[in-house]
């Protein structure tokens, strides 16, 4: 039996989009023009537990769109984010799809709303580093 999740966030960050992605980019430990094929880890803390998970970059159109996936413990996941132009900066927005057995016990402890907050919580790290104010700690 497999468990699928569908999340979805955004957020208006207040700078030039080539600022926006230069700080995703950093966010997520890659260059600022990632190839198809391009392998990154990405740093989570669900649970308040620091983990890295293998990921592959799957298509990238700097500045527009980047598309990842990464397989752990029974999860798959695919992950897309956009980038596009707002009169008060960049609309950055994020879909994620989760696939895989191991979602059934985590949905006990994390619900979607959980997760998706995640996500939340990673785009305002993003327009932290983009729009140039020190980090909340």
């Amino acid at each position: 039996m497999s468990l699928e999740i569908s999340l979805e966030a955004a957020r208006l960050v207040r700078a030039p989009r080539r600022s926006v992605w230069r700080a995703f980019c950093r966010q997520a430990g890659l260059p600022p023009d990632p190839a198809p094929g391009r392998r990154l880890r990405l740093a989570l803390s669900p649970l308040g537990l620091r983990i890295r998970i293998p990921a592959r970059v799957t298509a990238c159109r700097p500045q527009k769109s980047i598309a990842w996936q990464a397989r752990w413990l029974g999860i798959r996941a695919r992950h897309h984010f956009t980038f596009s132009d707002h009169p008060q900066g960049t609309w950055i927005a994020s879909r994620e799809h989760l696939r895989g057995w191991t979602l059934l016990p985590l949905r006990l402890v994390y619900s979607p709303r959980r997760l998706a907050r995640l996500t939340q919580d990673w785009l305002a790290q993003v327009a932290q580093g983009a729009e140039g104010r020190p980090r909340q700690t």
